[in-house]
Formats: C-alpha cells, structure tokens, sequence
C-alpha cells in the first residue's frame, strides 16, 4: 500500500475541486431557482423572509406560521416587494411532501428549531435553521 505524503495529496485537491464542481453545475444551473419555504413568521422570520426573497437564486414560495395573520403579513411585505406572492400554510408538515419545497427555512420558537429542522430533513429538504437549536 503506497501512502501519500502532504504535498502529493494536496496537488490531488485541484482535480477534486474540477470534477465536483462539473458535477453541480449539471445538477443545477444558472437558471434554476431553489424554491424556498419560511416556517415561523414572527420578528426574525419576517427578517429572513425577506432577505431569501431577494436573493436572486431564490425563490419564496410559501409561508407557514399557525397565525394566519402573521403568515398574511409576511406574504403582503414580499408581494409589495415586487416578488410573486407566497402561498400561505397552517401546518407546517404539508410542506415535506412533493418535490415544489428545495429548502425550508426554520424562523419558529427555539423549541420547535429541533423537530422541524430534523423532519425537513428526513424529508429531503434542505434546511436553513439557526441556533440555539433547542430550548
């Protein structure tokens, strides 16, 4: 077994580096759009809502939050920001299926950071959760 030393293993990073970068422009192209879905739209959910609605490579798609009047106040701030408006959702579990939802972005109390953030992932989601990620 031949063992690789320091300088031979990092000029083996370059061609890594190419080949996974080849592999996920393929997957993904410019002109896809990650579909983004916000749970929780209190006041650090309607920051983040905000900011993943402007991103350019996002795409705001649905609001979840059990009030629907705070759910109806974050899809009227990201309308009025010129984006098409999001649907509303009561119950967050309506959004790990289907294919519609690329990433969850998690905004609820931090008691609720934790079964969210591991149900959106076992339901292949990607997941934007912050800390603490539980209480």
């Amino acid at each position: 077994m031949s063992h690789l030393n320091r300088r031979e293993f990092l000029g083996t990073i370059p061609v890594v580096w190419t080949g996974m970068s080849s592999i996920s422009q393929a997957a993904f192209t410019a002109n896809d759009k990650v579909n983004v879905a916000l749970v929780g739209c209190g006041g650090r959910g309607k920051g983040l809502g905000n900011w993943f609605a402007k991103l350019p490579d996002s795409q705001l798609v649905a609001v979840c939050d059990p009030d629907q009047s705070r759910s109806g106040q974050m899809a009227d701030l990201i309308e009025k920001s010129g984006e098409k408006r999001p649907r509303l959702v009561e119950d967050f579990r309506t959004l790990l299926d289907g294919n519609e939802i690329d990433a969850i972005v998690i905004a609820t109390p931090d008691h609720w950071h934790t079964p969210a953030a591991i149900m959106a992932c076992q339901a292949g989601k990607d997941v934007y959760v912050e800390k603490p990620c539980s209480h």
